[in-house]
């Protein structure tokens, strides 16, 4: 039986018949009684901006499409390959195409290689395109790029002339060199005006632009720690005076970089970064030489100075909440997994570089002393902030189809949010999830995929 995904859009398997002539396709006949197509009709194929004329006739089996040499030739796809269609009118979208953004270390190890990833054996199952490529194969002139495909039929990755996609999925913008970073964010900005949409509207959030803006949203504001821009001595003299422990954050670092620890033992001010896969310690008697470090651990970077939480714990190793929020192929948001991230020993971040333990929820937090009733609660809060927080991030940055976000619980039980992600890993979700989260943390930006691409 065909597979539906919604009206009008099916999942088959594009088949190359070489006794079929010319620019033919054959159908299955039920999809002919409910158009209403003639026997024989003349119609357009479009996969992404390429479009060719195609005589189409029943005869195929029921879940495929059979197709010419000609047509595959001109499609330049693999056979065998299962991808949606959806039919309006004689127009026969194939599709749809998702494209990633990949580093060349990415694209070098699937040349020629048989190894078939997870996220694209859900491709396939969802009747995706998946292609990887290399921002300097896009020729935008001719409207196509050159990236690598899945052939499951000879089980290996290969390079092909592509159509633009439909949808990009950007991973790991902040993986590039910064000279890189600023060519693909030009081609971003091309692919907005051809019409590609994005899983995501935007690649980072700076943490001193979503403050401000979370700021102005009243449901939003209880959460929030306190936070200043960083300008000058006044302002580290005012948050370690006014909080014992304070947190200085690179506006766009990520995976806990360029976070240091502050903690004001009454004029003498410990600090601690976790830096190039180690952990660096200092003590400082002065503001003034504080703020010495601080401008040389950050450089030339904008930094924030953000309230620290007294945050519950395991045998004294800080413990926080990563979220994995992601739309489904309704458009509707949803919590994929909740986990809780016990930091490694002395080490002030809980993200996946620093190695921390990670667990379910529940657990964690029995981990950390909280009886039944505080754990219900937390969990009940974290959906309902999660509800808000959802709404709030589209109305202020766009749209999006996933984001992590981080929160911490104080010691009597206050959600406080610390930051979202824009490009979430689902390392934590894997780590922590059922079975079925870690199925959903693959297939969510998939789905979404279809449903912007209008699939």
């Amino acid at each position: 039986m065909i597979k539906m995904n919604r009206d009008n859009v099916y999942i088959l398997k594009l088949v190359r018949d070489r006794s079929i002539s010319g620019n033919q396709v054959l159908l299955d006949e039920l999809l002919f009684i409910k158009h209403g197509f003639p026997k024989n009709f003349q119609a357009e194929l479009l996969l992404g901006s390429l479009t060719i004329k195609a005589t189409v006739s029943p005869g195929a089996a029921d879940g495929v499409m059979i197709v010419s040499s000609g047509i595959l030739e001109q499609l330049n796809l693999p056979d065998s390959l299962k991808i949606s269609i959806s039919i309006t009118g004689y127009k026969i979208r194939l599709g749809p195409i998702l494209g990633l953004f990949a580093n060349e270390n990415t694209l070098e190890r699937l040349n020629g290689k048989t190894l078939s990833s997870r996220l694209n054996r859900y491709c396939g199952y969802e009747g995706i395109l998946l292609f990887y490529f290399f921002y300097t194969e896009v020729d935008l002139e001719k409207l196509r790029i050159n990236g690598f495909i899945y052939n499951f039929t000879e089980r290996r990755w290969e390079k092909r002339l592509l159509p633009l996609p439909d949808v990009i999925y950007n991973r790991g913008l902040a993986s590039f060199p910064v000279n890189q970073r600023v060519k693909i964010e030009f081609l971003m900005s091309i692919f907005k005006k051809l019409g590609v949409k994005k899983i995501n509207s935007r690649e980072y959030f700076d943490k001193w632009e979503t403050y401000c803006k979370f700021k102005e949203v009243p449901e939003m504001k209880p959460f929030l720690p306190e936070t200043v821009l960083y300008n000058n001595l006044k302002d580290l003299e005012y948050m370690t005076s006014k909080y014992r422990t304070v947190f200085a954050k690179g506006c766009r670092g990520n995976n806990g970089r360029e976070v240091v620890k502050i903690v004001n033992n009454n004029g003498v001010y410990a600090y601690s970064i976790y830096t190039f896969d180690r952990l660096v310690q200092g003590r400082v008697e002065e503001a003034v030489e504080l703020a010495k470090r601080l401008l040389n651990i950050m450089g030339k970077k904008r930094f924030i100075l953000q309230q620290g939480i007294k945050v519950i714990n395991v045998d004294g190793n800080t413990a926080d909440i990563r979220a994995l929020l992601q739309k489904d192929t309704n458009n509707s948001w949803q919590i994929t997994n909740l986990a809780l991230r016990v930091a490694a020993k002395h080490v002030p971040v809980t993200s996946t570089i620093t190695g921390p333990h990670v667990y379910r929820l529940e657990k964690g937090l029995q981990m950390c002393g909280l009886d039944e009733a505080l754990i219900n609660k937390v969990k009940n809060n974290c959906r309902d902030f999660l509800e808000l927080f959802g709404k709030t991030l589209e109305s202020e940055f766009g749209q999006f189809g996933e984001t992590g976000v981080d929160l911490a619980i104080d010691e009597s039980g206050k959600l406080w949010f610390i930051e979202c992600n824009a490009n979430p890993a689902k390392t934590v979700a894997l780590l922590s999830g059922s079975r079925e989260e870690k199925r959903l943390s693959l297939l969510y930006p998939l789905q979404y995929a279809k449903y912007l691409a209008g699939f």
